[in-house]
């Protein structure tokens, strides 16, 4: 056993004078002690030094933490109490090694650890060489796009299927976490899908080179967006069918004047050549309840959400309540201009267009 009585009294004293300058001196003989002879030690020798360390955290600075943190985090059989104190500071400086990298924190301690204290808490935590499901579900849940990048591109980490839930729907407008999370190969197929229907065209492509065997899968997707864009439509209400125009040479900007006039002609004809599309097309989107295909064509067209909001409004006129509308404008908002160019070019590859209708 390692006589540690004088260093007790020693310490009894630097507490009672109030000096923690001396307290430092002892923690820093202390830290260095125990990292000399941790592989030797007895549990009862272990006890010791974490009621001296603990004690210590208490009543030195913040500099005098960081360094017992750092001395302390990578050794396996560090005082578990001192460990767990200095896992808690406030201060990240003091956390972070720990959190980092002590295996004497639990799973337990972790998941506490992510739920109260800061995002650079978490971050530190999402480091780890691994990290189980109930972990991480708090990671992906409480965290900030850091602390999510970090979990979810760190292969040591398991996610559960909540936490693959969580992470997908956080990664809608985001390419980069998406094409992370996407990336992993255990995610569940049904989540897999869901992720590739919403992602971007860049995004798709780094799945496909990521899961080769999913080429084809993700090809059905890209073709079942499409056809549930005109599935869904049927749940709108009619639009008037716009008369055909002559010309077709518009810009973004005459969209308004054309509403200004209520030329729908016009206006359908303008999306039409913006969107690469077809004049037909464009008026069956309007023509049969294709609403859903509308607001495609229109993101493709890069129309704005105030002149999508008039042409809904009077192409809908006593058909669309104010509320389907706002609804209409919330989904075009969330809508990728990749996602609605990738849709369209799937239109234009179809041999048969009655598919589509």
């Amino acid at each position: 056993m390692i006589p540690l009585d004088h260093v007790r009294k020693e310490l009894e004293g630097a507490i009672a004078s109030g000096s923690a300058a001396r307290c430092a001196v002892i923690s820093k003989g202390i830290t260095d002690l125990f990292a000399q002879q941790s592989r030797h030690l007895s549990d009862a020798e272990v006890e010791v030094f974490d009621e001296l360390l603990t004690r210590l955290t208490i009543e030195i600075e913040v500099a005098a933490r960081a360094i017992m943190a750092v001395r302390l985090a990578p050794i396996s059989n560090a005082p578990p109490k001192a460990i767990r104190k200095l896992a808690f500071d406030d201060a990240i400086e003091v956390a972070a090694p720990v959190l980092a990298q002590s295996e004497r924190l639990t799973d337990e301690d972790l998941a506490e650890n992510a739920r109260h204290k800061s995002q650079d808490h978490l971050l530190a935590i999402a480091g780890r060489p691994v990290l189980n499901e109930s972990v991480t579900d708090v990671l992906v849940k409480r965290g900030n796009r850091r602390v999510l990048l970090s979990t979810v591109g760190n292969k040591g980490a398991k996610l559960s299927g909540t936490g693959f839930s969580i992470v997908v729907q956080r990664s809608e407008d985001d390419d980069e976490l998406a094409a992370c999370v996407g990336s992993r190969a255990e995610i569940p197929q049904h989540l897999f899908r869901q992720l590739v229907a919403k992602a971007s065209q860049t995004v798709r492509a780094t799945l496909t080179a990521a899961h080769p065997e999913a080429c084809e899968d993700i090809r059905d997707v890209v073709a079942e967006v499409a056809e549930n864009v005109t599935i869904e439509a049927a749940e709108h209400s009619q639009w008037p069918a716009p008369s055909k125009p002559a010309v077709r040479d518009e810009s973004a900007t005459d969209i308004d004047n054309r509403l200004a006039v209520n030329d729908l002609g016009g206006v359908a004809s303008a999306i039409a050549t913006l969107s690469n599309m077809p004049i037909e097309f464009v008026d069956r989107a309007i023509g049969q309840r294709s609403v859903e295909t509308f607001l495609v064509l229109a993101r493709a067209a890069n129309l704005s959400v105030s002149a999508l909001r008039r042409i809904l409004q009077v192409c809908g006129k006593g058909h669309m309540a104010i509320n389907d509308i706002e609804k209409s404008l919330v989904a075009y908002r969330r809508l990728k201009i990749e996602t609605a160019e990738e849709i369209l070019r799937f239109y234009r590859m179809q041999a048969k267009p009655r598919r589509l209708w």
